[in-house]
């Protein structure tokens, strides 16, 4: 009887060892087949892959100190970029729209010669066309207005790299920029040192900045472009004592009003169509490199403190040298390195409290800027009674460096 439960509990067990078994090896065969994730590789799998090496150029010798097998090549990087999509206009593209405080308050929406005001029925094209305003052409680059020594100022800010620079450094307060059409000037609204307002030009060709309109006792704002670049519509209440829209011809006219009403109506839009999207950067194209150059405020010792700051954005092609210059006298050479990402904070010692110099950042990567760096120039002043103040000047293309580039050791 004793033996009979022995043999009894053992082929229990052993059934139950071998139901164990299938649950364990058979079932997760089965749900493996039957998974959508069943080809994706382990990550031992993935990181044992290895990339195709980067052909090594007519004359060039294959380097030890720099593995190629890190290097993933494209085929054609520099092809024709993707196509932008089809721009969606609107029927109300080159009418004006703007605020008023008629019919209890809202959008409403006029021709350009100031006929036909109409209630705007959608809200969003008056947001979207306002947010475009302080936009270059090409939307990489906007004007904001930003907040300094008690004052408004216009800064120029790089969308990608949110990297800034000040437009303008006067004792003015100037709000309200609007970027024309051609991207070659900037309208704005500047309150001089006696309290006047007046409209200006700003023109990137020439420096220059214009005084287009002022009215003395008279309140302007809200300048907006036509789409052709050729006229301005603003609001003032220059002799009516009410809020009107206006508009100046370029060429020579003189400030009319649109249509003039017993309300108040402000805050005018030229509705122009939208730009057509910027593809994206190619990596390994011309965005594969971000260069900054941030000058700081001036200390009390006669020190200028420089941040600088070059990373690959791409991922692909690390910042290979870096170098700075002051009035043309090089200041830093990072010599050749091989990094995602190169900052260097730099003190330049100052002989005197004011101070003046242009300084030129240039780096290299082993993407589009092998050969020829990418370069920012920046004009840096310190003086006494204020804070140093850094003046953008508008990049040109990159030109090749007066000292080759280092060869890498053997």
């Amino acid at each position: 009887m004793r033996l009979h439960s022995v043999r009894g509990f053992w082929k229990a067990a052993s059934l139950f060892l071998l139901v164990l078994l299938g649950i364990l090896f058979v079932f997760p065969l089965a749900f493996k087949r039957s998974s959508p994730y069943a080809q994706l590789p382990s990550r031992a799998a993935a990181r044992s892959l290895t990339l195709p090496e980067k052909p090594p150029s007519a004359g060039e010798k294959p380097s030890a100190a720099f593995p190629l097998a890190t290097y993933e090549p494209m085929t054609a990087p520099f092809a024709e970029p993707p196509r932008a999509e089809k721009v969606v206009q609107s029927p109300f593209d080159g009418q004006i729209a703007f605020r008023s405080d008629r019919q209890g308050g809202g959008l409403f929406v006029m021709l350009p010669d100031g006929t036909q005001v109409q209630p705007l029925p959608d809200p969003g094209l008056y947001t979207r066309a306002a947010d475009r305003e302080p936009f270059a052409p090409d939307g990489r680059r906007l004007v904001v207005v930003r907040f300094a020594d008690g004052q408004r100022d216009l800064w120029v800010q790089d969308v990608q790299s949110d990297w800034s620079e000040p437009l303008l450094t006067t004792p003015e307060d100037e709000f309200d920029p609007a970027w024309s059409p051609d991207g070659q000037a900037i309208a704005y609204v500047a309150v001089d040192t006696s309290g006047q307002q007046g409209l200006y030009l700003l023109e990137f060709a020439t420096g220059q900045r214009h005084l287009l309109l002022s009215w003395p006792d008279a309140s302007i704002g809200h300048p907006s472009w036509s789409p052709d670049g050729q006229a301005l519509v603003f609001w003032s209440d220059y002799s009516t004592g009410r809020r009107q829209i206006w508009v100046l011809e370029l060429a020579g006219g003189k400030p009319r009003i649109l249509a003039s009403s017993p309300f108040n109506d402000w805050d005018p839009i030229w509705l122009k169509p939208p730009p057509p999207p910027q593809p994206t950067p190619t990596p390994g194209g011309p965005e594969d490199l971000r260069l900054r150059l941030l000058v700081e405020q001036c200390s009390k010792e006669k020190v200028l403190p420089i941040t600088l700051e070059a990373v690959d954005v791409s991922g692909r092609h690390p910042v290979t040298r870096v170098t700075v210059e002051a009035d043309g006298v090089l200041i830093f050479d990072s010599g050749q390195v091989r990094e995602p990402v190169v900052t260097r904070p730099l003190r330049l010692a100052t002989l005197e409290a004011a101070f003046r110099a242009e300084l030129v950042a240039r780096a290299w990567n082993d993407g589009f800027f092998a050969e020829q760096p990418k370069e920012v120039r920046v004009v840096a002043e310190c003086r006494p009674s204020r804070r140093v103040a850094s003046r953008l000047i508008i990049p040109t293309p990159p030109i090749p460096s007066p000292t080759p580039s280092p060869t890498p050791p053997p």
